[in-house]
């Protein structure tokens, strides 16, 4: 019966050993699947935050930025102004358009021919100088339907004063 028992003994270690390892066994395979998933995690939330815009303020006054002084005349209302400029929708950046190496864009300042945000952020401005405007969409086109310009747009407008007469 001793013989029976020590016999009995090692398949009970045997089997408790054997239990022992397919816990283990499991609590690995469970530690790893937690980790794959926590990177997988972290993965797709940076991905998700690449993607998404930047949060932008809420533009409800006129931005006027120098990004170049200009050192000619400096324009005023009633004069004759000839300009480069490039227009980008400030909400994703997208550009609209722009004449920048093509013909200038020639208007008369504060006589309404232009949006009321160019005859506002233009005034002071200096030849040679290039100015960043952004404006709200009561400074712009409002709710009116514009090629490429969805109604009640924030624009941003980079513009080079070429000439003032």
């Amino acid at each position: 019966m001793s013989k029976k028992s020590a016999l009995a003994r090692k398949r009970e270690a045997q089997e408790a050993r054997r239990r022992r390892n397919r816990r283990l066994i499991s609590i690995g395979i469970g530690a790893a699947v937690v980790i794959v998933m926590a990177a997988i995690a972290v993965i797709v939330y940076f991905a998700v935050q690449d993607d998404k815009p930047s949060e932008k303020p809420e533009i409800t006054e006129l931005v006027v930025e120098d990004l170049a002084l200009g050192t000619g005349a400096e324009a005023q209302n009633s004069d004759l102004l000839s300009v480069y400029y490039t227009l980008w929708l400030y909400d994703d950046g997208t550009e609209v358009q722009s004449n920048v190496g093509g013909d200038p864009f020639e208007f008369t300042l504060g006589a309404g021919g232009v949006i009321k945000g160019w005859d506002q952020g233009l005034v002071g401005m200096k030849v040679g100088g290039t100015r960043k405007l952004i404006i709200p969409p009561d400074l712009a086109y409002g709710d009116q339907v514009k090629e490429g310009i969805p109604p009640g747009s924030t624009l941003t407008f980079e513009v080079e004063l070429l000439a003032v007469e």
